[in-house]
């Protein structure tokens, strides 16, 4: 019953349907949530409710075990897919997660194959995904690494994924399953956030011993940008600061591993720390644990948590023991891991009832409330406490300063809290992480008392409604700080010259503030600087002519008021991944140096007055993704090594001055998704290739000379096309599923439109005036259910429009 404009809502009465084995009720205008009936039915094989307005969270729980295909695209469902446990095969729908924001994908134990594709994480959304034991092949999506994902890609063992693990994995990543795979390349040697490591029978270049994985959950906070890319950075350490030693699965008297399970081989049984004698475990702290799991209304996930199936308290999820420093020997509780383990409410008091507890980590999880002071004061010997990611709210209490003198790592961020902040948030001389943004605080911060904090190393302010104020000149005194995040915090004035003192900052981010002024002279020769973030302000006056800041990665000065010209010296910034001058004031031209930074992947330089030519070798020594240069004045022809390493995603130079052909080999560019060329002087075939890339999704060149053919089938991701004003001939195409705009009026095109429109389904908008088109309007435009705006003037078109 597909394309019979249907509305309304699924019946429940169709549950009596019990014999059903395919139901299509595809491309009508069907409203409101999927009946549970449908994701219990026991016959049902194939399901096909896609291009509908259906809302509605998608089930937690799929018991309809024959189902074969599902197409819920283009709809505005929400939630998360399991669908796990099946026999569901073939691929994975091209444009998962491109239409709505994915959080969870769980779809193991079926017989689904091919690749992942690149949209999963096109929201930015995506936290899990769990795909073992199915047949999926290929590399992992490059993007994955713009999302937050914890899980990655959760239990993705007995599959045949390929292609090497970089050295450094993200923070945001807990866990890694990827037995039985065909990995390349050696063990990541940096993971400061990895609790779970399993990679049985894969082969690496590198021994096990070799990797420095440092626990400690690290500080859950993080920078976005609002523009592309989007960069996630973290601050915080392990524990001691110092990387962690891993032990084997045979448990061979090596080190304890603070709560790192590592499984190399078959070998994947748990691994139960022991002191060196195997000495026995202290009294009490198991009863203290059930007591606390009981607090949480025993949650499932601490399920491990119960003395009749392990007696070993200290093998169970999140608990780290250690020998105990006093009282007569034995192994004590010393840290507790509980992120995302689904706790709710607020913190049990039985927690504190852990007198060696060292280190607390709660984060992620929906803990509710008041900060939980009466609870916290108690445990005496904390160190580490990070409760970001929760839903607590209210004021600080104003004696904040109660908790543990041992305190080092403080994360509150990612909550609800108001108010202003508590001086005695710095009555905590050990502090050396400091973490409170994303909150709702308001009022005045205790600048003062937090810059005698000395020695401070993380800082972070950022996302609250704090007073107006200038940038505290007291944190000068804040000589250990490596990372200070104070974006969007209403701060004014200039950036202090007094700064210059944070010798080791690695990170500064004043972003989305009122910040005025020149940017100051010791920024740029900063040894140490790895990441400026500055944009959205009010700062003015000139780039600098000499740049020795060698360690910086990204730049990101957009949308402020300055001038001036490049430097050479920004060439040789070898480390540079991300340069963001965008929507200023500069001229001049863009330095050649720039086309031979090694890594240099992202440049954003539009909205400028930048003319000239582009460097000749740009995309030629480096991974180039994304280059952003629309209004300027800049011309010549685009480079044709723009694309040399096949890793270019998007090209946008509207608004310019270039001329000539296109490099043929654009067509070889097959990660392109974005072609932006519009109001240039380009001119020649337009390479014909171009239109077949298959990630390509919006190709704007209207308004330059142009000429060639389209094909007749279109890339099946492209839904945007303009290409207006050239001289274009040919016929429209006669396929595009995906296809919603195509603009092409003033060209030279010709021949019929196409007689089964049906193929082009999702115009919502087809425009060809003043073309040389000829013959009926088709019948079947009436199929373009989602055409709102139609425009074939100009032509010499006959009949009517039915």
């Amino acid at each position: 019953m597909s394309y019979m404009n249907i509305t309304g809502e699924i019946p429940e009465a169709l549950s009596s349907l019990t014999e059903l084995t395919l139901l299509d009720l595809s491309s009508n205008n069907l409203t409101a949530t999927i009946p549970a009936w449908v994701w219990w039915h026991e016959k049902l094989e194939h399901l096909y409710l896609d291009n509908n307005t259906l809302t509605g969270e998608l089930p937690r729980t799929v018991t309809a075990v024959n189902l074969i295909h599902i197409d819920l695209s283009i709809n505005q469902l929400r939630g998360d897919i399991w669908l796990y446990d099946n026999n569901l095969f073939g691929e994975l729908p091209p444009d998962l997660g491109k239409h709505s924001p994915i959080n969870y994908i769980v779809i193991h134990n079926n017989n689904l194959s091919g690749t992942l594709p690149e949209t999963l994480c096109a929201n930015g959304k995506l936290d899990t995904i769990i795909t073992s034991d199915n047949n999926f092949s290929g590399n992992l999506p490059a993007n994955l690494g713009d999302c937050v994902i914890r899980q990655l890609p959760g239990e993705d063992m007995n599959n045949n994924f390929t292609g090497a693990l970089p050295a450094v994995i993200s923070p945001s990543i807990r866990r890694i399953d990827m037995g039985n795979n065909m990995f390349p390349g050696s063990i990541p040697t940096k993971a400061i956030n990895l609790h779970v490591f399993t990679a049985g029978t894969t082969s690496w270049t590198a021994s096990y011993e070799q990797s420095t994985v440092a626990n400690g959950v690290a500080v859950a906070s993080f920078h976005h940008w609002l523009r592309f890319p989007r960069s996630v950075r973290v601050c915080g350490y392990g524990a001691g600061g110092s990387a962690l030693n891993l032990v084997s699965p045979q448990g061979d008297g090596g080190p304890p591993t603070n709560g790192l399970r590592v499984l190399m081989g078959r070998d994947q049984g748990p691994l139960v720390p022991l002191g060196p004698n195997g000495s026995q475990l202290a009294a009490g702290d198991r009863d203290t644990l059930v007591a606390i799991r009981k607090g949480w209304g025993n949650p499932s996930l601490l399920t491990s948590w119960d003395p009749a199936s392990a007696s070993d308290h200290c093998s169970w999820d999140g608990v780290t023991c250690s020998d105990a420093t006093s009282g007569g020997g034995g192994r004590v509780v010393t840290e507790l891991s509980l992120y995302d383990m689904n706790l709710n409410g607020t913190v049990p008091a039985a927690v504190c009832d852990l007198a060696n507890l060292t280190r607390l980590d709660l984060s992620n999880n929906d803990l509710s409330g008041a900060f939980p002071a009466a609870t916290l004061y108690r445990c005496s010997r904390l160190r580490f406490l990070n409760l970001a990611y929760n839903a607590l709210d209210g004021a600080l209490p104003r004696d904040i300063g109660n908790l543990s003198l041992a305190m080092e790592h403080l994360n509150l961020s990612w909550n609800s809290f108001s108010g202003t902040v508590p001086t005695a948030v710095a009555a905590l001389p050990a502090l050396r992480s400091l973490i409170l943004d994303t909150n709702r605080f308001t009022g005045v911060y205790p600048a003062a008392e937090i810059g005698e904090l000395v020695g401070l190393e993380c800082l972070t302010l950022a996302d609250n409604a704090f007073a107006p104020a200038p940038v505290p000149v007291a944190f000068a005194r804040l000589t250990k700080l490596t990372y200070l995040w104070m974006s969007e915090i209403n701060i004014i004035g200039e950036i202090p010259e007094a700064f210059s003192s944070l010798t080791e900052l690695t990170l500064l981010d004043l972003s989305s503030n009122n910040l005025t002024g020149a940017i100051p002279a010791w920024v740029w020769r900063h040894e140490k600087l790895e990441y400026l973030y500055l944009y959205e302000n009010n700062l003015t006056g000139e780039l600098p002519r000499n740049v020795t800041t060698v360690n910086l990665i990204e730049i990101d000065l957009c949308i402020n008021q300055l001038r001036g010209e490049m430097s050479e010296d920004f060439g040789n910034l070898k480390n540079l991944t991300s340069l963001s001058l965008c929507q200023n004031n500069l001229t001049g031209m863009i330095p050649a140096s720039i086309g031979l930074l090694p890594k240099l992947s992202h440049i954003l330089l539009a909205d400028n007055n930048l003319f000239g030519e582009l460097p000749p070798d740009l995309g030629k020594h480096s991974l180039i993704d994304n280059i952003r240069i629309a209004n300027n004045n800049l011309s010549g022809s685009l480079p044709a090594t723009l694309c040399a390493n096949g890793n270019l995603n998007t090209i946008a130079a509207f608004n310019n001055n270039f001329s000539g052909n296109l490099p043929a080999n654009l067509g070889d560019c097959v990660l392109l998704h974005n072609l932006m060329l519009a109001n240039n002087r380009f001119s020649g075939d337009f390479p014909e290739k171009i239109w077949l890339l298959p990630k390509l999704e919006t190709v704007t060149i209207q308004n330059n000379n142009f000429t060639g053919a389209l094909p007749t089938t279109i890339s099946p991701n492209m839904y945007q096309i303009e290409m207006g004003n050239n001289m274009f001939s040919g016929s429209i195409p006669r396929t595009a599923i995906n296809l919603q705009v195509f603009r092409a009026e003033n060209n030279q095109l010709d021949g019929e439109l196409p007689a089964d429109m049906s193929k082009l389904a999702n115009l919502f908008e087809l425009k060809v005036p003043g073309n040389r088109i000829t013959g009926p309007i088709p019948a079947s435009i009436k199929l373009l259910l989602n055409l709102k705006s139609l425009n074939l003037s100009g032509n010499q078109l006959t009949g009517a429009i039915a």
